[in-house]
């Protein structure tokens, strides 16, 4: 028990305070139970995660479908990666907000995500299956890509021709 007077602890039931004589009460004076501060850690900046979860999310959508159409499953790849992490912050930014904010974010990613997924998919088993009917693979590499390859493979095969032409004409052929 504490003094009312005073409020030095004093043992329980006393009639007065041992330190400052002040007679006590019959109900004795609780101190009030210390409470710890609470500390809240600083929010990050909602929309900054938003912004960025946006950007990547509109982003991959483009990079999605081109980059599968141009380079294949690399481009579509990079595409899949950017709409992931606009879904991830999306979701993200609407739990800090009570889905106030973060909509945008959320459905790009998503849809980015969606793109990338189908595209690698398709240059996949386009690429599989020229591979098994003509023993190469560039569809799998995109038009782009598939185009330098094939290009850089027909020189080559030009250039052969070409050693095979020169060895023939050696021999009178």
């Amino acid at each position: 028990m504490f003094c009312g007077n005073c409020g030095n602890q004093i043992p329980d039931g006393s009639a007065q305070c041992p330190i400052c004589g002040a007679p006590q009460q019959a109900a004795p004076v609780q101190q009030p139970a210390y409470q710890q501060p609470s500390y809240q850690q600083p929010a990050a900046n909602v929309g900054t995660i938003a912004i960025v979860g946006l950007v990547c999310g509109s982003v991959s959508i483009p990079f999605s479908i081109l980059g599968g159409i141009l380079y294949g499953v690399p481009g579509a790849a990079f595409g899949l990666i950017l709409g992931a992490v606009g879904l991830v912050l999306g979701i993200m930014t609407q739990k800090a907000t009570n889905k106030t904010k973060g909509m945008g974010a959320f459905v790009c990613g998503l849809i980015g995500l969606i793109f990338g997924v189908l595209f690698m998919i398709g240059c996949s088993i386009c690429g599989c299956s020229e591979k098994q009917t003509t023993g190469t693979c560039y569809t799998a590499l995109g038009t782009c890509g598939g185009g330098c390859q094939m290009a850089n493979d027909t020189k080559n095969a030009v250039g052969k021709l070409n050693d095979l032409n020169s060895l023939l004409n050696d021999y009178n052929w």
